[in-house]
């Protein structure tokens, strides 16, 4: 027998074959859940809740206890009980899976299909974080459920306030009350944006073709990728390099209109100037295949002039030739005929006669030009 009190008595045992006593002296989680599980078959359920109790006792930042308690409670149809496990397990100051615990009461609640209990849950968890996910999870549920409005009533509050946040990483880190240190991913502001956009295009285009007004308007909100180049510092303050990432920029921003603007612009110059090279390439494949052209025309007819002036120089050749006979012929035969004098000496008076008349008609035009000067 041993002096330590088990159950508000002495315990009689030995120490080492009493689970009370060995709780007492050395709370492990790996004996809370063997002995919860020997009570569960033994079908001592009085005994199970006593055994959650202490083991929430001496870890209540468990939030894989809090969710079995309550599953337990849920089990036995005792639907208040389990509810107000879950409370009190929300109302912790540390837990180490808050978004565990979370989902978990919010799937009992939407089981038991009350649904106002289920948005009260949201707004109480959208109270401590803005998470994207939370704010997604919370209108799939309304679409879920065959609530349309409300749910682009959600996504558009959402978007908003992903729009107007400025938390920090730390802040949305604290509000989530995991146990320092926790390493998270916590997507930028405006990649979360992104995450509600598409989801809510998602959304409205699984409500069918009909819908095409929300599609486009959705449609419109969608932001615009661009890369950019930002300088790292070393720790020491030195520069490390360059590193590239995207940024994106939304319509319905002010900045980003005027980004956006300068953007357009920018694409508008380079297309131009895209536009002017080919056209510049292309009147230079012109003026190429003009030149090609004329060198072959010049090619073309310089062959073809050849034959031409041999046949024109053989045909004067064959001409004086055929004057040269013809001369030689009339000569042969003046020398043989008699000669006509009355002829001969008629042909100077009328050359005589034609050179007067040629020199009258010149003599008047001289005429009439003095006059008109």
């Amino acid at each position: 027998m041993h002096s330590v009190r088990c159950r508000g008595r002495v315990c009689s045992l030995p120490f080492l074959d009493c689970a009370w006593c060995s709780l007492g002296a050395c709370p492990k989680e790996k004996l809370f859940k063997g002995y919860i599980d020997l009570e569960l078959q033994l079908g001592n359920v009085d005994r199970c809740r006593m055994l959650y109790q202490n083991y929430l006792k001496f870890m209540p930042q468990n939030c894989h206890a809090w969710i079995k308690f309550a599953e337990l409670e849920k089990d036995l149809n005792e639907i208040t009980r389990a509810r107000a496990i879950f409370d009190l397990a929300i109302d912790q100051p540390v837990l180490d899976m808050p978004e565990v615990l979370w989902k978990a009461y919010i799937d009992t609640e939407i089981e038991e299909q009350a649904f106002d209990n289920v948005r009260r849950l949201y707004r109480n968890l959208l109270d401590r974080t803005h998470h994207v996910k939370v704010w997604i999870s919370f209108a799939q549920f309304e679409a879920g459920i065959s609530e349309p409005e409300k749910a682009r009533a959600i996504f558009t509050e959402a978007y908003n306030q992903m729009k107007a946040s400025k938390l920090s990483v730390r802040a949305r880190v604290a509000a989530l009350a995991f146990v320092p240190p926790f390493t998270v991913v916590v997507a930028a502001p405006q990649e979360e944006r992104v995450m509600v956009l598409e989801a809510w295009r998602k959304f409205e285009a699984s409500l069918g073709p009909e819908n095409r007004e929300n599609i486009s308007k959705v449609a419109g909100k969608m932001p615009r990728r661009i890369k950019k180049k930002r300088m790292l510092t070393a720790e020491d303050g030195s520069t490390a390099g360059w590193e590239e990432y995207y940024a994106y920029i939304f319509p319905d921003d002010e900045v980003g209109k005027s980004n956006l603007k300068l953007l357009e612009m920018a694409h508008k110059w380079k297309a131009n100037k895209r536009k002017a090279e080919q056209e510049a390439a292309l009147r230079a494949v012109a003026v190429q295949q003009r030149e090609a052209a004329l060198a072959t025309a010049d090619s073309t007819g310089s062959g073809e002039d050849a034959p031409a002036a041999e046949t024109e120089a053989s045909a004067g050749a064959g001409a004086g030739a055929g004057a040269g006979a013809g001369a030689g012929a009339g000569a042969g035969t003046g020398s043989s005929d008699p000669v006509d004098m009355d002829a001969i000496a008629e042909v100077p008076s009328s050359a005589v006669a034609n050179e007067a008349a040629r020199e009258s008609e010149e003599a008047g035009s001289d005429a009439d030009v003095d006059m008109s000067k």
